[in-house]
């Protein structure tokens, strides 16, 4: 298969095995054997004219995840690599996510959890497609929806929009499920910065955004689910993210040249985060 305008599903597609993937999928599975086939399904379903690695870890789950992760990728060996840990790497203190960053092969690599998945078979077309002609930005999300199993919100905006650093700052700019980003953008610098924090989706965001604005379609693609079991479910998040930003912030003031390009901004912001610290800890 040639990179042509013909879309096909991923599950179709047979490439020459030295022809480079465009995209990375980096997905990270633990104990999630209720969703990790709806997830699969919605990576298998994409169309796109270009090649695609998906790749999966799978963090020593124990309710038969990995099997059936297996099962997949006995079925597609071409497009599917997995990784079965033995032993949790996240209790240890090592991301699942740079685990499989660091063996991306694609330009672009698009981010989905075990417990989330895509609705829209047409998603990672129009996500790269939109990079590829905008190559000033860094990364796009697109609308989500939401559901915590008693209910469903279409967590959308008004009308696709750019988004810069100083949004990002404000607020979350899409959630993880979304995310397309540009590989190259992510150094060794990041990874210093990002050291044992304990969110790592906000960091990344923002990172990113030092380097280019982002785009975010308002159209729904995903399907982000909130369950007991998801981290921002779990007691003391709020606290950990509020903890991941000041932090963050801190670390990316000592970064040459941010500083001078957000002047202030940075300063205020990190001021506000210590006292909404000093709030939740009174």
């Amino acid at each position: 298969m040639n990179q042509t305008d013909h879309k096909v599903p991923l599950c179709q597609q047979v490439w020459e095995d030295d022809t480079p993937p465009l995209v990375s999928i980096n997905c990270a599975a633990f104990n999630h054997s209720e969703f990790i086939q709806a997830t699969l399904e919605g990576f298998l379903c994409q169309e796109t004219n270009f090649k695609v690695e998906i790749l999966i870890h799978d963090d020593a789950s124990t309710d038969g995840t990995s099997e059936i992760i297996r099962s997949y990728e006995d079925r597609f060996p071409g497009i599917i690599h997995g990784i079965y840990q033995s032993v949790n790497q996240y209790s240890k203190g090592n991301k699942p996510s740079r685990i499989n960053r660091d063996r991306s092969k694609g330009k672009y690599i698009a981010l989905c959890e075990g417990d989330d998945y895509w609705t829209d078979p047409q998603k990672l077309q129009i996500q790269v497609d939109f990079l590829e002609a905008h190559p000033d930005l860094s990364l796009c999300y697109h609308s989500v929806v939401i559901s915590d199993g008693r209910f469903v919100e279409n967590f959308s905006r008004d009308k696709d929009v750019r988004f810069s650093f100083v949004d990002s700052l404000r607020l979350k700019q899409g959630s993880t499920l979304s995310m397309v980003y540009r590989r190259m953008l992510l150094d060794e610098t990041f990874q210093n910065l990002i050291v044992g924090l304990p969110i790592g989706d906000w960091p990344l965001e923002a990172y990113l955004l030092t380097k280019g604005d982002g785009y975010y379609f308002s159209a729904p693609m995903g399907f982000y689910r909130k369950h007991h079991s998801g981290q921002t479910m779990l007691a003391g998040f709020r606290r950990k993210s509020i903890q991941t930003k000041m932090v963050f912030l801190s670390r990316l003031l000592k970064v040459k040249g941010v500083s001078k390009r957000f002047p202030m901004i940075m300063y205020i912001l990190l001021n506000y985060f210590r006292l909404v610290r000093l709030k939740l800890n009174g």
